[in-house]
């Protein structure tokens, strides 16, 4: 559970950041700071790769739940043991 909300505390951060690149992207186009519009693209491209890989862990996540629910339906006991 504390990796499902790691996850999406880190989503949210992402979107958050994204979102203020967004802005300043435009700030820059209206002051015609190509350069600057350009590192911000880039970083806009950085975080949309991290937002896609959160959305790759928690469909695969969707699907080993999915997975394990199919197992105890059947009887099979599931432990997972946890690091320390």
């Amino acid at each position: 559970m504390k990796d499902n909300t790691f996850l999406h505390v880190q989503e949210l951060d992402f979107l958050r950041k994204a979102l203020c690149c967004v802005e300043y992207i435009h700030d820059a186009l209206v002051n015609n700071d190509y350069a600057s519009a350009k590192i911000e693209i880039s970083e806009l491209q950085f975080l949309i790769e991290k937002l896609q890989e959160i959305e790759m862990k928690k469909a695969r996540r969707a699907q080993l739940m999915e997975i394990i629910n199919e197992m105890r339906k059947r009887g099979i006991r599931i432990d997972f043991v946890s690091k320390l």
